[in-house]
Parts: C-alpha cells; sequence; structure tokens
C-alpha cells in the first residue's frame, strides 16, 4: 500500500493443519450420514468459554428445537473447559444431542457440517478444512465503546479480513450476557444456522467460498 516491496510466504498454522494427523478412531466413532453435525467451538481461554458458551447454549437450544436430528459437538480445548461447559447444562438440556469434547478441535471440525464459533484463529482452520461458520463475539461495554471509537475494520475474523468481504456472517454482542445485544446476537446467529442447516444448496455455496478463500491463501509450505 505504502510502495515497500512485499512478499507473501505463507503462513505456519497451514503448515500445521496440514501436518497433525487426525485422531481417526475419533473420526470413525462419530462420523455419520444419518444427520447433521454443528461443532461449536466456545473459545480457547477460560473468559471467552464463560461468556460465549451460555450465549452459544441457547442457540443450540433453538437450533435443537427445529432441528431435531441434528447432533451438536462441542470442541473444548482443555477438560477444565469442557467440565464447565457441562456443568452449565440444564436438567433438560441433558436431553439434548449435545456431546462435549475435549482437545478433539480439528476432529470436531472435519466431522461438522457447520460451525458456530467464537472470534479467533481457529477461524483459519475453519477455513482451511472448508466447514462453514457463523461467528459470534461478546466484550464488556468499556471495550465496545473502546472499539467503536478506534477500530476501522469492517471485521473480527480473519478469513473475512483476507477476503475483504463477509463470508463469515459475524454478529458482536456487548454488556451483560443478558443484555439486549447479546439477545439480539443470538437470535442472529440462531437465525443464520437455521438457514445453514435448512438450505444445502446455501452451505454447499458457502463452502465453495471457502474452498477459494483457502486455495488463495492456505496453502502449507
Amino acid at each position: 500500500e505504502h510502495g515497500g516491496p512485499a512478499t507473501f510466504v505463507g503462513h505456519p498454522f497451514f503448515d500445521v493443519v496440514a501436518d497433525t494427523p487426525l485422531d481417526e478412531r475419533f473420526l470413525n466413532r462419530w462420523r455419520t450420514d444419518e444427520r447433521l453435525q454443528v461443532a461449536v467451538l466456545p473459545g480457547s481461554r477460560n473468559h471467552e468459554v464463560h461468556r460465549m458458551w451460555p450465549l452459544q447454549l441457547q442457540i443450540v437450544r433453538q437450533l435443537a428445537a427445529r432441528f431435531p436430528d441434528v447432533e451438536f459437538l462441542v470442541a473444548a480445548l482443555k477438560d477444565s473447559h469442557a467440565q464447565w461447559c457441562r456443568d452449565q447444562l440444564a436438567p433438560d438440556d441433558r436431553r439434548l444431542p449435545i456431546h462435549i469434547f475435549s482437545g478433539k478441535t480439528s476432529e470436531v471440525i472435519e466431522l461438522a457440517d457447520c460451525a458456530l464459533m467464537k472470534s479467533g484463529s481457529v477461524s483459519l482452520e475453519i477455513m482451511a478444512r472448508n466447514t462453514p461458520a457463523v461467528v459470534m463475539y461478546h466484550v464488556n461495554n468499556v471495550t465496545y465503546l473502546l472499539a467503536k471509537m478506534l477500530v476501522r475494520c469492517k471485521s473480527a475474523s480473519l478469513p473475512n479480513l483476507l477476503a475483504d468481504e463477509t463470508i463469515m456472517p459475524e454478529f458482536l454482542s456487548h454488556g451483560s450476557l443478558r443484555s439486549k445485544s447479546a439477545r439480539r446476537s443470538v437470535q442472529q446467529a440462531t437465525e443464520e444456522m437455521s438457514r445453514l442447516l435448512a438450505d444445502p444448496n446455501y452451505r454447499q455455496q458457502y463452502e465453495m467460498r471457502l474452498h477459494w478463500l483457502a486455495s488463495e491463501v492456505a496453502k502449507p509450505g
């Protein structure tokens, strides 16, 4: 942009994705053609999980009511995160098709037909594996006000920034988890996920856009 010579040589993240073997035993155990599977990615840090999982759980409840044959695979980074997510389940939630794992993020993304995720670097793996995703992020009011004044980026998700367009729909909320902003974000994300689950053609178009972007930037080596 400013006249300096620059060469993009790739990013080591994609070498890691390409070189890390997946757990085939896990994939064979959970792979199915009988029902759609949704990956739910609540984040990799404690505060992210504590903010995102309660919102994502609301969405899962609504989607499970609309699509009773859909299965939800929750990919937690650590055992402590997985246990915290389980502890937030209400008695009625235990009848829902929710399965919570730790340390299986790549496998869950590979299995999933689409994903509900917290914005972060994992969006690059979502892109590399061509998994359609809806992105959420939630911040406190102070961060939101500062960002509103200072941030000029159109997006928070890396694939959207790379493509310079909205490939992954994003929904930002702020304040308390019961705020009007959070409720609106939950409803918007639920509607977008519903469209992905209900419309195979829409899902396929989404996958093709991710494949195009990945072919441009997600090359190992």
